[in-house]
């Protein structure tokens, strides 16, 4: 079985390198409107579908970037 296999999301992503990271002008991958998100959408579902956990909920229950 390959390395790949064996690995979990997390360290997946751990592995990734970007090609922008660290550059204040890089752009992310998925640019969500969070205002949609707070506004019309009822199930949040950026906070549970983004492998790398871009999106998250405060206690409000609002979606932060």
């Amino acid at each position: 079985m390959n390395e790949v296999n064996t690995l979990s999301i997390a360290e997946r992503l751990g592995k990734v390198a970007f090609r922008n990271q660290g550059r204040a002008e890089a752009k992310a991958h998925i640019e969500v409107d969070t205002s949609i998100c707070n506004s019309t959408c009822p199930h949040k579902c950026t906070t549970y579908v983004c492998p790398a956990n871009c999106y998250t909920l405060d206690e409000a229950n609002q979606v932060l970037a």
